[in-house]
């Protein structure tokens, strides 16, 4: 028998049962394919693992429908007070008619009050006290005088402007002086016929009203 050359023996393993020795395997896999495939498409970050959200979504989403709060504008200027209305010459005069009701009604108090007072001191019958007829009237003047001043400087209105709603004050609505008072009831006492000029006058004025610089207003206007 022929020996076997090198190269047969090389090539015939090293042993019983080995066979042909491996052959050039694969590279390495890379990490992804290590785990057992191809290596998953990059998607969007999770919830445990996302990325920095931006200004906005950072500081609580995105920003609110309502927007910023507005700041507080200018307080409105209050509008213009409402002019008063004129009283006319009807209303008026009524009121004088039950203002002069009222001194009458006070007079004959103050007669009845003195009588008494002699019945009391000089004794029986009653009678009204006797006075002249000059004495009487200036009592009487006397009292309206400072019926009228007294009511318009203290409430700014009589008894008869009550019940009729009217008010006495100056041109812009404001209650009378007592200076301002005393002349117009002295003029509206010793001249009453100065209210006819009511409906002459684009401000219903009497003349006491143009001496003194007073308007006589319905009230609340």
């Amino acid at each position: 028998m022929r020996p076997r050359s090198p190269d047969a023996r090389a090539g015939s393993g090293a042993g019983p049962g080995s066979g042909p020795g491996p052959g050039p395997g694969p590279s390495p896999a890379s990490g992804s394919a290590s785990a057992g495939g191809p290596a998953p498409a990059l998607g969007p970050a999770s919830a445990s693992g996302s990325a920095p959200a931006s200004g906005a979504e950072f500081a609580g989403g995105p920003a609110s429908a309502l927007g910023p709060a507005s700041a507080p504008g200018p307080a409105s200027a209050p509008g213009p007070s409402p002019t008063p209305i004129p009283a006319g010459l009807v209303t008026r005069g009524a009121a004088a008619l039950l203002d002069a009701l009222v001194l009458i009604a006070v007079g004959f108090v103050l007669e009845v009050g003195f009588g008494w007072v002699r019945l009391i001191v000089a004794g029986p019958p009653f009678r009204f006290p006797e006075v002249s007829a000059w004495l009487s009237g200036v009592l009487g003047w006397s009292l309206a005088v400072l019926y009228l001043a007294g009511a318009w400087v203290l409430v700014g209105r009589t008894v008869g402007g009550l019940l009729m709603g009217v008010r006495v004050g100056d041109r812009r609505g404001r209650a009378l002086g007592v200076v301002r008072a005393l002349v117009r009831a002295v003029l509206g006492v010793s001249c009453p016929v100065g209210l006819l000029w009511v409906p002459f006058s684009r401000r219903r004025a009497s003349l006491q009203d143009l001496v003194v610089g007073s308007a006589v207003h319905y009230e609340g206007g």
